[in-house]
């Protein structure tokens, strides 16, 4: 093989090998943004809410704590079929009371853990909870939907605790309740 021909064929090969590096690449960005461009994901939520201390009759800074079940999600991208959700907030302000008339407020932060494996690091507010209602708020720090908004309502059975709300200090107030709800992502 002539020095020429040889040339041509290493060129040849290098510039395939190239272009298949570059649509390789290609290939990856889009698919690394193709759920991006196709739309919220919204969820279901349930699962057990933890209080430390317990709720009481009394208003007190609490530290919350969700632990949500696997439920379904509806995707446009049809990338995520489902999600379950967790979350850690200090210092929320609570009385098992409907009458408590302060602001109920405070911050967190939360995961979203889908059903494909990969997870979403949330930055959350807790904006607005009346009765056993709560708005939750917040921006994707890290994972899929990474910078963009999360928005949730949930409820929360304090009822089901009344016998340890009404007696509060003695059996320690209302320690854990079940938690229903709903999110949306991106």
């Amino acid at each position: 093989m002539s020095s020429s021909t040889l040339t041509r064929t290493v060129a040849t090969g290098l510039a395939a090998a190239l272009s298949a590096a570059a649509l390789s690449a290609a290939m990856l960005g889009l698919a690394g943004s193709a759920h991006a461009q196709a739309g919220p994901v919204s969820c279901d939520a349930s699962g057990a809410s933890r209080f430390t201390p317990g709720v009481q009759a009394a208003p007190q800074p609490v530290a919350v704590t969700y632990v949500g079940d696997d439920r379904a999600c509806q995707d446009p991208g049809g990338a995520f079929t489902s999600a379950r959700i967790t979350a850690n907030f200090r210092n929320v302000t609570l009385s098992c009371l409907a009458s408590y008339p302060g602001p109920v407020s405070g911050s967190g932060s939360g995961t979203v853990h889908w059903s494909n494996g990969e997870q979403s690091e949330v930055d959350l507010t807790l904006e607005n909870s009346t009765l056993n209602s709560a708005s939750v708020t917040g921006t994707v720090r890290e994972g899929p939907f990474a910078g963009q908004r999360f928005t949730g309502k949930f409820a929360t059975d304090l009822a089901a605790g009344a016998f340890k709300c009404s007696f509060g200090a003695p059996v320690g107030g209302v320690s854990s309740a079940d938690f229903t709800g709903s999110y949306t992502v991106g």
